[in-house]
């Protein structure tokens, strides 16, 4: 009977720990997604997901043909073929807007139900990849309260869904082969993972670990690599129908973007291993530090040594093991461009090892004080950054005041302000009419085209030349947080 009673009260002890952790993602999510300003990338990514919505087919009306933003001629019928990245994202989202109606806070809705699936597929996966009973709760603890994690979760970008679709496509072939159906289970977890690369091309990351799961559990078979063949040749198809259209605007977008993004690594592993770090440690943005970024590392690097170095918990748990080394690999040589926002690709990986190593330990009470900061600090990195209330203070003031100047031309700004004035009044163009020869009459900075302008003074100085005299002939008439508003000046 007492060994009954115990179970029953561990049962409704992990029903009460689940559920507060799930009202803690999903509070910090939405406070993230109704605070935030909205940045360039998620007008950029709503713009042809708009267009296919209302009009039937994929083209961004804001960012102007003329702009070359890595190479001349970039957005050459951009207008109606989007090529810039594998499609499944924006068609995702303009069915999800169908649901949920268009704005940008339903925008962010969709990475925060990703984000749900993320952390849900993470503690599936750590279920069956360690043999400690509390180690999934764990490694869901520290998903939930992660920055990294709930920053994607609350952006409009492609990053949160296409990590959720790979982990998922670890945790559905785990699920199904345990119920006697490894077929389903192999056709659907390699469905997932090529929904991940087509949602965004770092999705091809899960590839690999699938097919070394597959070996290890026995279903690495010749009916079965065929079977996981089948999504990606249906989708590549899928995809190679819709490039047919233009071959050409897909070879400058695709191509410029990818050429952007080439492989990271030097054959210098020391010079490798520092710029991976640097995308861990050093770069600040505009929301955090480089000391609170070096605070949020740290746990994930703690853990992935204890997983590597402590010999009991590495023979415990090797398929993790292995794991979070190619990811670790394949983040530092193959992600070439080394933006922290693309951490949220191997934190769930990170969570793993954090989880199996804090189930490990947690008869030590160092590490429960440890386990409890690390998950304190995410909190209030999240919870500080929210309380600045930026959508508010910055980017609702500067809409209302371009919508009173009732100016019938478009806006030179980033595409963020689609959201607010429509795209089809906003001109992206960072270099302010260098191409088309358009004088703005007004003209919106902030921190995306400052640091295109700060760029181009070093490698384009012709356009810096020309956003500096094209702003000296306007005057600054508004300002709010990093915004500010300039209106050419009558002669």
């Amino acid at each position: 009977m007492a060994s009954k009673a115990n179970k029953n009260r561990e049962y409704r002890l992990k029903r009460i720990l689940l559920g507060t952790l799930a009202a803690l993602l999903l509070i910090q999510v939405a406070s993230r997604i109704v605070t935030m300003t909205p940045w360039e990338d998620e007008g950029f990514f709503a713009d042809p997901a708009l267009t296919l919505l209302r009009d039937g087919y994929l083209g961004t009306r804001s960012v102007d043909p003329t702009s070359a933003w890595q190479s001349p001629n970039q957005w050459v019928h951009a207008d109606r073929y989007f090529y810039y990245l594998p499609p499944l994202y924006e068609v995702l989202l303009a069915g999800w807007w169908k649901l949920t109606g268009f704005g940008l806070f339903t925008m962010r809705a969709l990475s925060g139900v990703a984000g749900v699936l993320l952390c849900l597929a993470s503690f599936g996966v750590a279920k069956r990849l360690s043999p400690l009973q509390w180690a999934p709760y764990v490694t869901l603890a520290y998903l939930a309260t992660n920055y990294h994690v709930v920053s994607a979760s609350s952006t409009g970008r492609q990053d949160c869904l296409s990590t959720a679709f790979g982990i998922a496509g670890l945790w559905v072939y785990f699920v199904l082969k345990e119920r006697g159906r490894e077929r389903a289970g192999v056709l659907a977890g390699h469905s997932l993972i090529a929904a991940a690369a087509l949602t965004h091309p770092n999705g091809c990351l899960y590839f690999l670990p699938l097919l070394y799961l597959m070996w290890r559990n026995g279903s690495f078979r010749v009916l079965n690599v065929a079977l996981a063949a089948i999504p990606y040749l249906v989708f590549l198809g899928v995809w190679a129908l819709y490039i047919r259209h233009d071959p050409q605007a897909f070879l400058l977008q695709f191509g410029t973007n990818l050429s952007g993004h080439r492989v990271g690594g030097s054959l210098n592993p020391l010079r490798s291993l520092a710029a991976e770090l640097g995308r861990y440690y050093i770069l600040p943005t505009s929301e955090t530090s480089g000391r609170a970024k070096i605070i949020l590392a740290v746990p994930m690097l703690l853990g992935a040594a204890l997983l590597f170095l402590v010999r009991d918990l590495r023979r415990q748990h090797w398929d993790m093991v292995v794991l979070m080394a190619y990811f670790m690999l394949a983040m530092t040589y193959l992600i070439g461009r080394k933006w922290d926002g693309y951490l949220v690709n191997i934190v769930p990986v990170y969570g793993l090892a954090i989880g199996a190593a804090a189930a490990y330990f947690w008869g030590r009470n160092w590490m429960k004080v440890a386990f409890a900061v690390t998950c304190l600090l995410g909190l209030a990195a999240t919870l500080r950054l929210s309380a600045g209330m930026r959508y508010q203070r910055e980017y609702s003031p500067v809409v209302a005041y371009v919508k009173s100047l009732h100016e019938k031309e478009r806006v030179f700004a980033a595409a963020e302000f689609g959201f607010g004035l429509g795209f089809e009044n906003v001109r992206d163009d960072y270099s302010l009419g260098f191409g088309s020869g358009i004088r703005p009459k007004t003209i919106i900075m902030g921190e995306w085209y400052d640091a295109q302008m700060q760029s181009s003074a070093i490698t384009r100085p012709v356009i810096y030349q020309h956003m500096r005299e094209t702003l000296s002939e306007c005057r600054e008439a508004f300002s709010a947080g990093q915004y500010r508003v300039y209106v050419r000046t009558p002669r």
